[in-house]
């Protein structure tokens, strides 16, 4: 018999001390497998569920259709036009490079696009589209479709584009509309997935801009079957989306399109409003650009064009314009002067040339004086050594006071982006902002519409707007939203002395219907339609000593960039004003010769809603009125119209 310890007993007893331990090490590991099977298919399932659809089910969002916009006679000012185009999802190719060349033998992108693209996908998510290419052909799209294997992460689709039909005419106001900047994704995370769409576009500038939140209207959304390479197979469910809201504006674009070829090849800015409700009928500025280069992405060298443009095409002049106004801030000091109570309907002056006062001289612009000035006459003739004696009379605070009451100073309350406020000085204006104390010479200076005082074409306009109304005139320029017309507001009164305000008012009158009136050349002969207005002319540079003692150079004679402003402001029927325009050339010269008729055939084609006829005009510059007729192309006696056929 064996003992105990024999070898075969020891070996026994190991064998089955490692079985135990194997079954034991196998025991657990099916308890680990049963748990976590237990886990998965009872406690995760809703998780696993989820991430399942997520993997089978796709959701997207669709961009809803931008509102319109129209004039106030319902002519379309931006519209929406299908087109196709293309994307690409960075993440379902790792030869990006490669594939984008492959894809711009189809649609032609440059090496400059392509880099572009590239910068632009390294900014982004992977997963987010990046657009290619807008507005491409229906060949184009087909060639992509059929070349799909080979183009990894390139799709196509088709939505709207921006148009705008009115073309360059209106493009500072209308403004236009643009892919968001990673900054504006950013500033709207609530927003984001809408933002980030390759098709989406937001307003850039101007009224799209100013209400880009009403005109992008609620997006929809889709859900989506996708197979495994992740290929949209089937919509599944789909709620439309909201289009944005139509908005209606009191501009007349045939009227600003007919402004814009009156100014020709001017630098320069125009205003006209409607005196019934505040309703701005033009804003146009010249140069001009093209907003439809923007709806489907400017080219590089197109907008590099523009901003190495001299001119500045981009710049909104009559609403962010800042000039001095010239004489046409006369009426301020004036008014100011009357209504102090330190001047009255009888007080003159003798204007001999110039104007001694603080050790300085103040040359009036016509160097052999205008004799003994009263307050017509001051307007009439623009005298500025008239205006230097109101001045010192009653100081810079009457006149900042006045000039801020008429809205000088503050920006016009109107709903577009970048207005500018102008600027009223004062001694407390000039000890902050310059670190000097006010002078007599400064107070001369702001009497006549220089030196610090700066204003816009459109706050020119709003000041002679309140004048003939001794109303504080709001301009408004939407109408309506959706058919929903916006409230009119009611205008307070500005509390000026009618009979003050009827002096002023005398003075244009005769400043454009008596001889030796400034503008009497660009009066009206049609007595249905007398016009009143004042000119100004705004230097740029500064007369020296030397030159005066020579004679002051013509503006003519110096570069174009030295030219002073022309500046004219006016309104009508003087019987019922109706309308005031006010208009800026900018190094045009004199108020009287450059910027008076052109204000005068702009307010009279805004009166008759057509063509003026030609027995409005004085009978020796009829000739010259059909030589421009011919030139625009256009009939130069048109039909015989109505009597204030807009009313």
């Amino acid at each position: 018999m064996f003992g105990l310890d024999t070898p075969i007993a020891k070996g026994k007893r190991k064998l089955s001390r490692r079985v135990f331990l194997l079954g034991g090490i196998q025991l657990a590991i099916g308890g680990l497998i049963g748990y976590r099977l237990v886990e998965l298919q009872a406690w995760d399932t809703d998780d696993f569920q989820e991430l399942a659809e997520t993997n089978r089910i796709g959701f997207g969002l669709i961009p809803p259709e931008r509102g319109l916009i129209v004039d106030r006679k319902g002519l379309l000012l931006a519209q929406n036009e299908q087109e196709y185009w293309v994307t690409f999802v960075p993440e379902e190719t790792h030869h990006r490079r490669e594939t984008l060349q492959k894809v711009s033998q189809i649609i032609a992108l440059s090496d400059e696009e392509i880099e572009g693209i590239l910068q632009e996908i390294d900014q982004k998510p992977s997963f987010i589209p990046i657009l290619l290419k807008e507005n491409v052909t229906w060949d184009k799209i087909t060639e992509l479709s059929v070349n799909g294997p080979a183009l990894p992460g390139i799709y196509s689709g088709f939505g709207s584009v921006r148009y705008y039909p009115q073309g360059n005419s209106l493009s500072h106001l209308i403004g236009y509309v643009g892919s968001p900047s990673l900054v504006e994704i950013e500033a709207n995370s609530d927003l984001k997935s809408l933002l980030s769409h390759p098709n989406f576009k937001i307003g850039k500038v101007g009224i799209e801009k100013a209400f880009d939140l009403e005109l992008r209207g609620t997006p929809g959304n889709k859900k989506f079957e996708v197979n495994s390479l992740g290929r949209k197979v089937k919509v599944l469910t789909s709620n439309n989306p909201v289009s944005g809201k139509n908005i209606q504006l009191t501009l007349d674009a045939k009227l600003q399109e007919y402004t814009q070829l009156v100014l020709g090849n001017e630098v320069a800015s125009v205003f006209i409003m409607d005196l019934e409700k505040g309703d701005v009928l033009v804003s146009a500025s010249k140069p001009t650009f093209d907003p439809n280069l923007f709806s489907g992405g400017i080219s590089s060298s197109d907008y590099q064009a523009y901003l190495e443009n001299i001119y500045s095409p981009f710049f909104n002049r009559p609403l962010a314009g800042q000039y001095a106004p010239g004489s046409t801030f006369k009426m301020i000091t004036l008014l100011a002067a009357l209504e102090s109570g330190l001047i009255n309907e009888d007080f003159t002056f003798y204007c001999n040339g110039s104007y001694e006062i603080a050790g300085g001289v103040f040359h009036c612009w016509n160097p052999k004086g205008h004799g003994t000035v009263g307050v017509k006459k001051s307007l009439k003739e623009s005298c500025d050594v008239f205006y230097y004696r109101l001045a010192e009379i009653i100081g810079i605070e009457r006149i900042a006071e006045m000039a801020r009451r008429f809205g000088f100073g503050s920006k016009p309350e109107l709903p577009i982006p970048d207005l500018s406020s102008g600027l009223v000085p004062d001694r407390e204006w000039k000890e902050a902002n310059i670190g000097q104390s006010w002078v007599v010479g400064d107070t001369m200076n702001a009497a006549i519409g220089q030196g610090f005082v700066l204003a816009s074409t459109a706050q020119i306009g709003l000041m002679l707007a309140r004048l003939v109304t001794n109303k504080k005139v709001m301009p408004r320029i939407v109408i309506s939203k959706d058919g929903k017309e916006e409230n009119v507001a009611e205008w307070e009164s500005m509390g000026i002395s009618e009979k003050n305000l009827n002096l002023v008012l005398e003075g244009m009158v005769a400043a454009l219907n008596e001889q030796k009136g400034t503008a009497y050349d660009a009066r009206t002969t049609d007595n249905d339609f007398l016009i009143a207005g004042k000119t100004g002319t705004s230097q740029v540079r500064r007369i020296t000593v030397q030159e005066r003692e020579v004679g002051v150079t013509r503006n003519i004679d110096l570069p174009w960039e030295q030219r002073d402003h022309a500046i004219y402001c006016c309104y009508g029927p003087i019987q019922k004003p109706r309308y005031v325009a006010s208009l800026i050339v900018e190094h045009g010269g004199s108020g009287s010769r450059v910027a008076a008729p052109i204000g005068r055939e702009l307010i009279m084609r805004t009166f008759y809603d057509a063509l003026p006829p030609l027995r409005a005009y004085p009978a020796e510059i009829r000739s010259q009125i059909i030589e421009m007729r011919l030139n625009f192309g256009i009939n130069p006696e048109p039909p015989k119209p109505s009597a204030n056929s807009r009313a």
